[in-house]
């Protein structure tokens, strides 16, 4: 997360634009996009020189020739069985949920739901890293396919799936419906919104899974003029297959037809006239910040974590708050840059992905009995106790003394982090003076205000914990009155000889 953010700040965006042009022939209208100008090839259709631009917008009514006109298919394969790590992320991408979420809800649809034939576990178990399922649960939902959408739709023979990363165990099969026969819709009434979203998302999923492949037919033309070409695409469904448990997409399939048949009257050599053309200005996008998701996706192909950790991964990132979410997104806070930063410089050998990977590996082995881990322990504190001295001594204080001056005794303010995050406090000492700045996650400040303890007489220190800020007594913990921030009952000032 930390190597992304830098990523993103280190982007610098260029501007560039986009054509579009509305083409008239055979009774109709066809929308094209740029692809070449002055002979040259436009990656994505990206014009970056704004003079072409302006060449462009002189083509209107002009006559341009349809010199390519072709038809291509394609084989769409089914998806494969859930995986934890792919569960957690469809379920992230398509129902918003989180992998806390996504995996709390799967516990309840394992471990059973009251049914009225009596309590009923819906899922397979959903810790599991692997895609291979039982041949009774294929031959069962092959049955399922032929009753309901008919033969046409299976595959000749019975798909097998194998799992591709070398770090998998594969204690489980892939997680899927313990009884295909239980259509989603048909037990809705007896799920809570999210159970139901969860099973038909993975009903769906295996029932896909066991379909046969989706054919499609994609038509191109290519309108060509002097040295500019625009190009039009449009895709249908020959063969619905899999794709048939997806209604949205099929109902954008069949909206396509009417554009995909009016493409196929336009034969090579005619002609189209640019009736009109639309431009826009567009800049390029960083690197998009890691969601749950892709998070999760990342973590497996480098393999760190294992299905029983990737919940307990992100949910540690955000109570130390290290990163906190901002919708979808994981947005990195400044202590988790610090604590990144530091183990970097003093610890590589713990923040090696390699490293990392193969101790998982190596954790596999001593869980299989392949290993001791006595052995594996004594191996990798030899090289981390080296690290950890050199740490003691050459680690240095994240303290930094800052140029703003504290406004209750003039000293300078230091900058330090806490678990809660960057704070500024007085220079001066805690038992001095104890103003304190502390930040909002969108960069505002809490600034304090002067109050002394109703109890003691001593003052109030600003803090902040999960829930929000507040004033605590800084004779704590021999008082441990608190005030909570912006409570407008001020305690009386205590007299001059009893405070600190």
């Amino acid at each position: 997360i930390v190597e992304r953010e830098k990523e993103i700040r280190a982007f610098k965006p260029v501007t560039y634009w986009k054509a579009t042009a509305d083409f008239e022939s055979a009774g109709g209208v066809l929308r094209a996009d740029i692809a070449k100008a002055n002979g040259e090839t436009l990656k994505d259709g990206h014009i970056s020189d704004e003079a072409i631009l302006k060449d462009i917008k002189q083509l209107k009514g002009k006559d341009f020739v349809v010199n390519k006109n072709t038809l291509t298919e394609k084989k769409l394969s089914p998806p494969r069985p859930f995986t934890t790590s792919t569960l957690q992320q469809q379920s992230n991408t398509v129902l918003g949920f989180s992998s806390r979420r996504t995996m709390i809800v799967a516990q309840q649809l394992y471990e059973g739901i009251d049914l009225p034939e009596g309590r009923t576990g819906l899922i397979s178990y959903m810790r599991t890293d692997s895609v291979t399922v039982s041949r009774q649960a294929q031959t069962e939902a092959r049955k399922l396919i032929e009753d309901r959408y008919g033969k046409a739709f299976l595959p000749s023979k019975i798909p097998v799936y194998k799992t591709k990363s070398a770090h998998s165990q594969e204690a489980h099969e892939a997680i899927r419906p313990v009884k295909v026969d239980i259509v989603p819709e048909t037990i809705e009434k007896n799920l809570t919104p999210e159970q139901f979203k969860l099973y038909h998302l993975i009903w769906q999923r295996f029932m896909s899974s066991q379909m046969k492949q989706a054919l499609s037919h994609t038509r191109s033309v290519s309108l060509e003029y002097d040295s500019y070409t625009f190009k039009a695409a449009a895709s249908v469904l020959k063969d619905d297959g899999f794709l048939v448990l997806f209604d949205e997409r099929i109902k954008a399939d069949r909206e396509s037809h009417g554009l995909f048949k009016f493409m196929e009257k336009l034969s090579e050599g005619s002609k189209a006239r640019l009736a009109g053309i639309e431009t826009s200005e567009h800049q390029t996008l960083p690197p998009p910040h890691y969601n749950e998701a892709s998070l999760v996706k990342t973590l497996e192909a480098k393999g760190i974590g294992r299905p029983s950790t990737y919940v307990s991964i992100i949910e540690t990132l955000l109570r130390r708050k290290y990163v906190e979410r901002n919708k979808r997104q994981l947005l990195l806070m400044d202590i988790g840059e610090v604590v990144s930063d530091v183990l970097d410089k003093h610890f590589p050998l713990i923040t090696d992905y390699e490293f990392t990977s193969k101790l998982e590996s190596k954790l596999d082995d001593v869980a299989e009995a392949k290993a001791g881990e006595k052995e594996i322990l004594e191996d990798f504190y030899k090289e981390f106790s080296v690290l950890l001295e050199k740490a003691k001594t050459n680690m240095e204080t994240m303290k930094k003394m800052t140029d703003r001056k504290c406004p209750w005794c003039g000293t300078n303010l230091l900058e330090q982090y806490s678990a809660n995050g960057k704070f500024l406090s007085c220079a001066a000492g805690y038992k001095a003076c104890v103003y304190r700045v502390h930040f909002t996650a969108d960069g505002g400040e809490l600034l304090p205000e002067k109050k002394f303890c109703a109890k003691c007489g001593k003052p109030m220190v600003l803090r902040v914990a999960r829930r929000g800020p507040f004033y605590a007594c800084s004779g704590f913990p021999s008082c441990k009155s608190i005030i909570s921030y912006g409570d407008e009952t001020k305690p009386e000032e205590p007299k001059p000889d009893e405070s600190v």
